[in-house]
């Protein structure tokens, strides 16, 4: 048996077999980035909202966010003298038919102010707004049902994972906006972005 060959034709198999349900959406390619490529993507998307959809003053830190003094966050916001920090999360919805869309490493002791969970599906993306006081590390969170998972060996780091269910929460208790790429309405999620981020 030449090993070599089979990997090939099993991979060359798996691959042709494969479903693949971004087909078609203006998303696809975002599934191709890397983990930290599709971050910093969503990182800097999300600043460009604010920037553009909103009236205030904002700076994105790039790939500066894990070395500052203050706490570990992607976007900060000056408001009436004070610095808000902005800790963004970006996730695609799994190539299953059950949405999911997995958030990881987020830190439980302050070092943000305001966690955006920026969610991509086929068509349209969802992002969530919490406060840091909202959050819940040691139980389920009111709204969301969903209790984040401390990452193996990490004293800090957790995963907080959302599904169909979630969104819908998000969104019947306003923390949670659904932008549909089909259906866009830009005034009201400038008006979401304003009221929840300060």
């Amino acid at each position: 048996m030449d090993l070599t060959q089979y990997l090939i034709e099993s991979v060359e198999n798996k691959y042709k077999n494969r479903t693949n349900l971004w087909v078609d959406s203006p998303f696809e390619k975002i599934t191709l980035l890397s983990n930290d490529e599709r971050g910093k993507w969503g990182e800097e998307t999300v600043f460009d909202f604010i920037q553009k959809l909103t009236d205030f003053d904002v700076e994105w830190t790039g790939d500066y966010n894990t070395s500052q003094k203050d706490g570990v966050y992607d976007i900060i916001i000056h408001h009436n003298g004070k610095k808000i920090r902005i800790e963004v999360k970006t996730a695609t919805r799994g190539n299953t038919k059950t949405a999911n869309w997995q958030h990881e490493n987020i830190y439980a002791s302050g070092k943000w102010d305001k966690l955006i969970l920026f969610d991509i599906d086929f068509f349209d993306f969802y992002i969530t707004i919490i406060d840091y006081n909202e959050m819940h590390f040691n139980s389920r969170h009111p709204i969301f049902n969903r209790k984040p998972t401390l990452r193996n060996n990490q004293d800090d780091k957790y995963k907080f994972d959302f599904g169909n269910s979630q969104q819908k929460k998000g969104i019947r208790s306003g923390l949670t906006f659904h932008y549909d790429l089909t259906n866009p309405d830009e005034k009201l999620f400038a008006d979401f972005l304003t009221n929840k981020l300060v």
